[in-house]
């Protein structure tokens, strides 16, 4: 019987718009409504004091969300017990106690994290071009960030393409990474819930990458508002020199221990029709292993496929693929999420 009542995903946090709220904060009122008292990241003379900041807003902003959470899970016996599912739970049974009241064995809560890939890049930059080169002063940085890089076009692909991302083969990306990767586990997890567990780290998007997207101003890594933000533990779908293996190599990053509550990794492969197809399917797998990965969300798709059923759904109803965290029929997919699937097959195909 099963023992666990894991309660995944109560938030999905947006990380790099939290990046945009500490920069800008007069333009978000949930510091005020959370009674947070807000260390401004900007004010900070080095890196350093930059980056403790946002890590120490994050967490202010976790312990108030989790307040939250748990005020809700103490009326959640009264409002909706669970007798029946109780009743497969054998620790229930022998405490007589509802799930909802903490019968369970294992009883955790997590919040799951998105744009971590966005996240890293954006303060990597903001480090080297502020803090280190100095080529913008931070004022400049942010009316870049402000104005979505209108007539800036030089600078935003200077922070696309000439400052190194999470996921290429840099070394000290790769350290700056593992750190913001254990940071955000301290701070996301540990903290007591209402059913006698605690709250879990967690990366994986389902379909929110997709979703917030709208609501994410511009980000420092040379990202436009309203583009996509990255999924569960990848890298920036946009990163260039990103395949399989390096995929692979990124995930050396972060220590999967830290995060219980789930952290995905996502893979698109183009469908071979040889032998030699499944070897390379065995050879990630074991490399994803080996890099002690924990979840590897496969997609096997022919982007001409994928083209052909956007065009004539009726005769591709069988089609499904893997959208993120959840596998969907293609066709009915919104037109938008149909040409995201698409964009990201043709890159990694």
């Amino acid at each position: 019987m099963s023992n666990e009542c894991n309660s995944r995903a109560f938030l999905y946090l947006n990380l790099p718009q939290m990046v945009s709220g500490m920069l800008f904060s007069e333009e978000f009122d949930f510091w005020s409504r959370e009674h947070i008292v807000l260390k401004r990241p900007d004010e900070a003379d080095t890196f350093e004091g930059f980056y403790e900041a946002v890590i120490y807003n994050l967490s202010q902003f976790l312990f108030a969300c989790a307040g939250h959470y748990n005020r809700f899970e103490q009326i959640w016996a009264e409002i909706n017990p669970m007798p029946l599912f109780s009743a497969t739970m054998q620790t229930c049974i022998d405490k007589k106690m509802d799930v909802t009241r903490g019968g369970a064995r294992y009883n955790s809560s997590s919040f799951s994290l998105i744009g971590i890939g966005t996240f890293i890049d954006s303060l990597y930059a903001i480090r080297k071009v502020v803090y280190e080169e100095r080529k913008l002063t931070m004022e400049q940085m942010k009316e870049l960030l402000r104005t979505d890089f209108a007539g800036q076009e030089a600078w935003r692909l200077y922070l696309q393409n000439k400052v190194p991302k999470y996921g290429q083969d840099d070394e000290e990306m790769a350290s700056f990474a593992g750190r913001v990767f254990r940071d955000l586990a301290v701070h996301s997890s540990g903290m007591p819930n209402a059913r006698g567990g605690y709250f879990e780290a967690s990366l994986f998007a389902f379909f929110f990458y997709d979703v917030l997207k709208e609501h994410t101003w511009a980000t420092a890594d040379g990202r436009h508002a309203g583009q996509r933000i990255s999924r569960g533990c990848n890298p920036v779908e946009s990163t260039k020199e990103i395949d399989a293996a390096t995929l692979m190599q990124s995930l050396r990053s972060i220590d999967f221990k830290d995060y219980p509550g789930c952290a995905v990794s996502y893979l698109e492969m183009p469908i071979s029709k040889n032998a030699a197809g499944t070897d390379v399917f065995v050879r990630i797998l074991e490399a994803f292993v080996h890099c002690g990965g924990n979840a590897l969300d496969f997609n096997v798709v022919d982007k001409e496929t994928l083209l052909q059923a956007k065009k004539d759904p009726d005769n591709h109803r069988n089609l499904i693929v893997r959208v993120c965290g959840y596998s969907a029929p293609f066709i009915s997919l919104s037109e938008e999420l149909q040409d995201e699937v698409i964009e990201r097959t043709m890159r990694n195909g």
